[in-house]
């Protein structure tokens, strides 16, 4: 059992990326219990980590354009991502917050 977000921040310059590394033994039949969601495979977990890239840059983007949290939550940068990943506990732009925050 892993616990991966208790190893990796987004600030890492590879959020769960060397975690993935642990999954080398996993094929796509391969059954992963995640802490919270759905039950996934090695897919679903690669997925999930390119989704955390993306908003990391996305926000990354923002702050180093100088913009503060409440105006990069303003520029609405997950709204593509919301159908897929925003249904859960948090919204999009609740999670540009903690996005922003960890930078």
């Amino acid at each position: 059992m892993l616990d991966l977000l208790t190893k990796c921040r987004f600030n890492d310059t590879d959020p769960l990326g060397a975690h993935l590394d642990y999954f080398g033994f996993a094929d796509n039949d391969t059954k992963i219990v995640a802490g919270h969601g759905p039950l996934g495979n090695k897919a679903d977990l690669t997925k999930y980590r390119d989704m955390l890239v993306t908003t990391r840059d996305r926000v990354e983007k923002l702050t180093s354009a100088g913009k503060s949290a409440q105006e990069a939550v303003a520029e609405k940068p997950f709204a593509d991502l919301d159908a897929i990943w925003g249904t859960g506990i948090s919204n999009g732009d609740q999670c540009v917050q903690i996005v922003y925050l960890t930078l």
